[in-house]
Formats: structure tokens, C-alpha cells, sequence
């Protein structure tokens, strides 16, 4: 959004800016207005506004390559505060031009050399460009130690990690950062405090959903799923050849007309094909064979008992 909103100025924009801070005057005198050879030339004096703005000129011109040089000039070369602003822009475009190897190098030697607002600033834009695990490998050692950036208002490095990893849906691992951050200064880390409570409210929102949805799986799906895994149970038994097991295939069919009922009368969503029905109804009619085979078994089974209690028949005199 800020590459927009300076695209967009003109260049007596950027001196009332430029003349503002500085307290060069009143806020409603009129300054003078610049030409892109004196930005240029101020660029190279050391003013990161200035190449901010060729550099974003150039880009919404199609001048690639020049816009990349006006933000290397400010992001690498400048000393003056603010400096590092220009690294913005310069780490995006080259990521969009398969560059980011290249650009970001310097940046890194200076992180390594032991400049942690180097690794800070860079950790940050590596998250904005989305390199997880470039920012992880410069803010994580920053948050263990405490950093404290030069900015008073920015947030820590704990927090831009936390950040990250939320944004990436490592909940844990941003809850862990958070919780440190904000354990070791509550004060200060007011961010990383607020970031917790809303963590936290977020979770249980999210149970209270979870815990209504299986209210509402057990009053209907349950009762579906037993209805269609009956038949499965029911056939197992069947092939048990057991007393037993024919006196629970009776009880089949009470137990799925139930089932049967709960589902039908349940409200569905109504995007829900209509083979449920299908499935329903031939998963009783199956309980409801079976139930059918087991009493039949059970009868002949008695018939046979019975037969064998009786005495043997004498046969007729002759």
C-alpha cells in the first residue's frame, strides 16, 4: 500500500516532507518544487527518502533494474537513520526478479558480522516476503536474547516472530513466543500480551464450535453410521453359527428401526444426496432378514430338542 501511496506523489510532496521534518518552517508555506535530477542528486548524498521515491518511479515505469538501484543505493549505502526502509522494497522486487539471493547477500554479511538491527530489520522483510524460515534463523536468536530494537515503538523481535509463525498457522510455536515475550515484560510487551488473550479467545470460540458440531453429530450421523454398520456386525454373527449369536440378531432390528428413525427425522443440510434413504432403508431391511434367519434357526434348533427329549415310539403289536 505505501508503494502506491508514493507512487502517486509529486515531487513537492516529497520536499514539503522532507522540509516539515526537518522544522524548516511553517507547516502551510510552500515548498519548492524538485525535478528528478536534484532527487538524484540527493539520493546520492545520503536522503533515503529520495531514492525511496526514484526507486518506486522507476518501478511503476517498468525500469526495473534502474528502481532496483535506487533502492540497493539507500538499503546498502546509506548510514543516515532510516536507512533501512529502502531494504522494503529492494528485497520484494528482487524476489519478483529471482534476485533475492543476490540482493539480500550484503545485508546478510552485515547480520553476520554482528549487526543485530541488521538482523532484525531483515528478519522482519523476510517475513513480509514470506520466508518463514530466513526470518526464523535471524529473529529466533534475537527474541532468546532479549533484543531490544532501536525504535521504542516497535514491537520486539518476539513478537514479529510470533507473528510469523501465526500467519503461517504455527499456533503453538506463536503462542510459545508470545507467552515468553510477555512473561518478560509485561510492560512493555503489551503486544504480545494482547496477542495471547486473543489467542486464547480464539480457541475457545473454536471449541465451543467443535463441541456444537458433535452435539449435532451424535443426534443424527451416529445414529446413521450404526444403522449402516448393523448389517456388517449382523452378518458376522450370522456366520458365528451360535445360539448366542442368533438371540442378538433378534434384537437387530429394534435397535435399527430406532437409528432408522433418529436419521429421518433429524434436520439435514439440504445439499445431502438422496441415497442416504437408499442406505438406510436397505441397511434395515438387511436386520431385519437376518433378524428373520436367526429366529428360524432358533425354532429348528428347539424343534430339535424337543424331538430328542421324546421317548421312542413302541412299535405296533403284530
Amino acid at each position: 500500500m505505501g508503494v502506491r501511496l508514493v507512487r502517486g506523489c509529486r515531487w513537492w510532496w516529497i520536499a514539503l516532507w522532507l522540509w516539515m521534518h526537518a522544522g524548516g518552517g511553517p507547516a502551510w508555506a510552500q515548498p519548492e518544487e524538485l525535478d528528478p535530477a536534484q532527487a538524484a542528486q540527493q539520493c546520492r548524498d545520503g536522503a533515503t527518502i529520495y531514492c525511496l521515491a526514484l526507486g518506486m518511479e522507476a518501478e511503476r515505469q517498468g525500469q526495473r533494474e534502474q528502481a532496483l538501484d535506487f533502492f540497493r543505493l539507500a538499503c546498502v549505502g546509506h548510514a543516515t537513520s532510516g536507512h533501512l526502509r529502502a531494504c522494503t522494497p529492494l528485497l520484494a522486487l528482487s524476489l519478483q526478479m529471482d534476485r533475492l539471493e543476490d540482493e539480500a547477500r550484503h545485508l546478510e554479511a552485515r547480520c553476520d558480522g554482528g549487526h543485530q538491527e541488521t538482523c532484525f530489520y531483515l528478519g522482519k522483510e523476510y517475513l513480509k516476503i514470506g520466508e518463514l524460515n530466513r526470518a526464523t534463523d535471524l529473529l529466533l536468536p534475537l527474541c532468546r536474547q532479549g533484543h531490544a530494537p532501536s525504535d521504542p515503538s516497535d514491537y520486539g523481535a518476539c513478537y514479529h516472530m510470533a507473528r510469523g509463525f501465526e500467519r503461517f498457522r504455527h499456533y503453538e510455536r506463536a503462542q510459545e513466543l508470545f507467552d515468553l515475550d510477555c512473561d518478560r515484560n509485561p510492560d512493555k510487551a503489551w503486544a504480545s500480551c494482547e496477542a495471547l488473550l486473543r489467542m486464547a479467545y480464539v480457541r475457545k470460540e473454536t471449541e465451543k464450535v467443535a463441541w456444537s458440531q458433535v452435539q449435532g453429530f451424535q443426534s443424527a450421523e451416529i445414529a446413521f453410521g450404526v444403522l449402516a454398520a448393523i448389517p456388517l456386525v449382523g452378518t458376522w454373527l450370522w456366520y458365528r453359527q451360535r445360539p448366542w449369536a442368533w438371540r442378538c440378531l433378534r434384537v437387530g432390528p429394534v435397535i435399527a428401526g430406532i437409528c432408522l428413525v433418529l436419521w429421518e427425522l433429524a434436520p439435514k443440510a439440504g445439499d445431502l444426496p438422496p441415497t442416504d434413504h437408499i442406505v438406510s432403508v436397505m441397511s434395515f431391511l438387511s436386520v431385519v432378514g437376518l433378524a428373520a434367519l436367526a429366529h428360524q434357526k432358533l425354532q429348528d434348533r428347539q424343534e430339535d430338542a424337543d424331538t430328542a427329549d421324546k421317548p421312542p415310539r413302541r412299535p405296533p403289536p403284530v
